[in-house]
């Protein structure tokens, strides 16, 4: 359920409605990257708004934004949200993050670029999602660094850099982050997915997966 709400900018004072999303459901597994199924697929549109006076992009308009006046009028972030070469919600994604690495929040910078490779993937645009998933990884990188948690489980940060690695076409770099988190001892189900990432790296397989797929390959090996 998606309803309409005024929203007045914190950055510059503007008014403007903005799509606000009240519930979704979700039924099925989650995409390997995380990415819920189901009706909750296309959330991501409804998580991030845009101020159209100033250009200004935050999950929440009005919520206090500090001195960031100056980053939104630069030339280089309105670069960012009018670039041609990816969709609208991805570069409104794409600012978050530029916003949030500005405050030191790596991780959040992180999940914004992942949330613009999935607008990016949604369009066809390709070539701006492998790009997008590249600057995610550089992101959580520069978040574990300085300690940040990405994912509470460690076991499953393992999994989203490796993803994400695989995802970019970076085969090499995904088997050594997968051999490095089965290092760690992760639990059952994580050790079968990381399994499973070096397996579809091994293929060079760029593809999107779910976490289903190696319950079904399981059932079918009880089958066996």
């Amino acid at each position: 359920m998606v309803f309409p709400q005024e929203a007045t900018c914190a950055l510059c004072g503007a008014s403007s409605k903005q799509q606000v999303l009240a519930s979704a459901s979700a039924f099925g597994a989650p995409d390997l990257d995380t990415r819920l199924p189901g009706a909750l697929r296309k959330a991501t549109e409804y998580q991030v708004q845009e101020c159209p006076a100033c250009g200004y992009c935050a999950q929440h308009l009005s919520a206090p934004a500090g001195n960031l006046k100056s980053l939104v009028s630069d030339l280089r972030y309105r670069a960012r949200l009018e670039d041609p070469e990816s969709p609208r919600l991805a570069n409104r994604y794409v600012c978050v993050s530029l916003i949030a690495a500005a405050r030191g929040d790596y991780v959040t910078a992180g999940w914004a670029s992942v949330r613009a490779a999935w607008a990016c993937d949604d369009t066809g645009a390709l070539h701006a999602a492998v790009s997008r998933r590249n600057v995610a990884v550089d992101w959580f990188r520069y978040a574990l660094q300085r300690g940040q948690v990405i994912i509470p489980k460690a076991d499953g940060t393992g999994l989203l850099l490796t993803d994400l690695l695989r995802r970019a076409g970076r085969f090499d770099e995904a088997v050594e982050q997968a051999r490095a988190a089965l290092a760690q001892s992760p639990g059952e189900t994580f050790r079968r997915l990381l399994l499973f990432e070096l397996e579809l790296a091994g293929r060079e397989d760029v593809n999107c997966h779910s976490t289903v797929e190696i319950e079904d390959e399981h059932d079918e090996d009880d089958r066996d």
